[in-house]
């Protein structure tokens, strides 16, 4: 009798080998680009550091593609309080993935509990991804910067070209945020304040999946859809009950949608009875199709690597 399993398949009596599904991929840390800086990169007191993550060769005769979902990032400096912004953009296809500036900390984890991103970064050979960090408060601080996956190494390129570009410019990770009409990358309140800003969804359908926000203080927020009024809560969710971090977001157990042309309106108040830096955000995925076809979409574009939990 012939066993098999997800990982190894039996090819004789005895004998064991590799499935070659599993064979085709490696993991993988990618890191700032050596052009860039050598690590730790330094996050300047004032002003911003902007740097590029890309892949870390490039074989015209065997070209690979990286597909990367958790983000790990140390700081050498302040340990677990670090204090600044990160802003992340896909420079091949020119758009955020990160909305606007968000605190580190809602976005990134540590090695044992990593940040993720719900839809992988796919970078496809010679591309990048650019990284905008910026201080909220404090010195200079020394980062080490990561996001990992896994690479395709196999022989089948042609294949998996085609799965992975197509996926990459209908659907793409994002971090939903209020719309901030100031030069400060944080909601800076007043003790006790409360303020109001909306949201202008694009063209794109978002599916809204997890909650993630940090602040000096405790703060409460309220979240609506602009077009159907439909709230996110029948009250405040505040930071400290119902926000999650990078490692650990507050996931939703359904998503919630927002139409293209439609807005969110977040409703942010202060409680923690002092001026409050506050930086919030919703996580989830932008699809380039109508609300409808999203379901098609994940079954007809699924990630090669996914297709191993089928064996």
């Amino acid at each position: 009798m012939i066993l098999t399993n997800r990982y190894v398949t039996q090819v004789a009596p005895g004998k064991f080998a590799i499935r070659k599904e599993c064979d085709d991929w490696k993991p993988t840390f990618l890191t700032i680009a050596p052009s860039d800086q050598v690590l730790p990169a330094v996050v300047p007191a004032t002003g911003s550091y902007t740097f590029n993550v890309s892949q870390p060769q490039f074989d015209s005769s065997r070209p690979t593609w990286v597909i990367l979902n958790q983000l790990i990032l140390v700081d050498a400096t302040d340990g677990a309080s670090s204090v600044f912004t990160v802003q992340m953009q896909d420079n091949g296809h020119n758009r955020n993935i990160v909305r606007a500036p968000l605190h580190v900390k809602a976005v990134f984890g540590s090695a044992q509990t990593p940040g993720f991103i719900y839809e992988p970064l796919i970078l496809s050979p010679n591309s990048s991804l650019r990284c905008i960090t910026k201080k909220i408060s404090g010195g200079a601080v020394n980062i080490y910067p990561y996001w990992c996956g896994y690479e395709y190494v196999g022989s089948d390129i042609e294949r998996v070209r085609r799965i992975l570009t197509e996926r990459q410019e209908v659907v793409w990770g994002y971090w939903m945020t209020p719309d901030i009409d100031t030069a400060g990358t944080t909601i800076s309140l007043a003790a006790n304040a409360t303020v109001e800003y909306i949201t202008q969804n694009s063209s794109h359908s978002f599916q809204g999946l997890s909650l993630v926000g940090k602040g000096t203080g405790n703060f409460s927020v309220e979240i609506m859809e602009g077009r159907t009024r439909r709230a996110l809560s029948n009250g405040s969710i505040t930071l400290n009950n119902a926000l999650g971090t990078g490692n650990y977001p507050h996931k939703f157990d359904a998503p919630f949608l927002i139409q293209p042309g439609a807005s969110i309106k977040w409703k942010i108040k202060d409680l923690s009875g002092s001026s409050n830096n506050i930086s919030v955000g919703m996580q989830g995925k932008l699809f380039n199709a109508p609300m409808k076809n999203i379901p098609q979409i994940e079954r007809d574009l699924m990630i090669p690597a996914d297709m191993l939990r089928v064996f």
